[in-house]
């Protein structure tokens, strides 16, 4: 019987020490289970906080987009616009080019009258001669009609370089503008 009573003890001591064993691996098991739902929320954390950001970042892109696209249609109204004062400064300056060939070939008209004038004068004596008093009344009327058109064409081509100059300055101001932009 004393044997019995030695195995009965030594079972009663393994039986204790399993389960004092699985006390404490039971005891680490909820540790472990702690610090993986600990593990796990931070996880969640990051994963909530990246999908922030991630929001935050299409959102951006989404307000890039709509800036990039505003700025694009400036551009494009902007180059239609220069575009426009480019054309009306090529018509400026073709009128103005066209302008100054007339006035030079009225010019050129009138410095041959005033010879003419001259040469039919210089052979004139005090007298009257009749016919050639006429064309000489004559030439006198057109040489200043002439002259007359002479001054309205260079006032209207010195208005016309004032317009081109203020087109010219306002293009300067709207490509200024758009290299700003």
């Amino acid at each position: 019987m004393f044997f019995r009573q030695k195995i009965d003890n030594r079972i009663d001591q393994e039986i204790k020490g399993n389960i004092d064993t699985l006390k404490r691996g039971k005891q680490n098991v909820a540790k472990e289970v702690l610090k993986l739902r600990k593990l796990i929320r931070e996880k969640e954390q990051v994963v909530s906080a990246t999908r922030n950001e991630l929001a935050r970042f299409r959102v951006d892109v989404l307000n890039t987009k709509a800036s990039h696209t505003s700025l694009k249609e400036s551009l494009e109204e902007y180059d239609k616009e220069m575009q426009e004062k480019d054309k009306i400064i090529t018509e400026y300056e073709a009128e103005l080019k066209k302008g100054e060939i007339t006035l030079e070939r009225k010019t050129i008209y009138i410095a041959r009258l005033n010879k003419k004038y001259d040469q039919l004068t210089a052979n004139q004596d005090e007298e009257n001669t009749g016919p050639l008093e006429a064309v000489i009344r004559t030439l006198k009327k057109d040489i200043n009609k002439l002259k007359l058109n002479t001054q309205a064409l260079q006032r209207r081509w010195i208005g016309l370089q004032n317009k081109l100059v203020n087109t010219v300055q306002a293009t300067e101001q709207i490509a200024k503008k758009v290299r700003e932009q």
